[in-house]
């Protein structure tokens, strides 16, 4: 908390805040709500950003000390999600939808992977899997960021063989364009 609180001025001048993010901060769920527990105290407003693959409890325990969640949300295949991340996307689609039905303090992050996340096979299967979550209208596309493949050699992870570019800006306005024709309000960037 003291790491928090060395930006408390600024907090109070800008109406910003503190942001959990990681790594996962769901997976250090005790840890997260004391922390939550102690800015709720201090009027420090809150957010937390998810890749959402958590119990749902956890969720639950923290919920009503958060003030906004960001959302990651990747692939609606679930085994295209398998292959590029490891793991189910049902967990996380089920938190999802459960934050969602709690209220409007949800905004769904899409990482813009080009050729993987970016398609609109899976941009179409975000639209209608959002669609009836009538709390979440705001969506922010994460144009690909080539830092990943960097600290993937420094970590000696192996080569895998992306070799990707960053979309360009007319590329991410397009996208931006299209979901916003559902009725979503979009931005590009975080």
């Amino acid at each position: 908390m003291s790491e928090v609180l060395k930006d408390e001025i600024f907090y109070d001048q800008s109406g910003g805040g503190a942001t959990f993010s990681g790594g996962e901060p769901m997976m250090q769920t005790d840890f997260l709500a004391a922390l939550l527990e102690r800015c709720r105290q201090r009027g420090i407003s809150t957010v937390v950003d998810t890749c959402g693959y958590a119990p749902d409890g956890d969720f639950d325990r923290v919920y009503d000390l958060v003030d906004l969640f960001l959302f990651d949300l990747k692939l609606m295949d679930e085994t295209l999600h398998v292959e590029y991340t490891g793991v189910s996307n049902n967990l996380i689609l089920a938190n999802l939808t459960s934050l969602a039905m709690r209220g409007q303090k949800v905004v769904v992050r899409i990482p813009m992977i080009p050729e993987i996340t970016d398609t609109r096979q899976n941009l179409d299967a975000v639209a209608v899997f959002l669609r009836p979550l009538r709390n979440v209208r705001r969506i922010s596309l994460l144009p690909y960021n080539k830092l990943g493949e960097d600290k993937a050699k420094r970590f000696k992870l192996g080569d895998r063989g992306l070799r990707l570019e960053t979309q360009s800006p007319d590329e991410m306005h397009r996208r931006a364009a299209w979901l916003a024709s559902h009725g979503y309000e979009v931005k590009i960037g975080g």
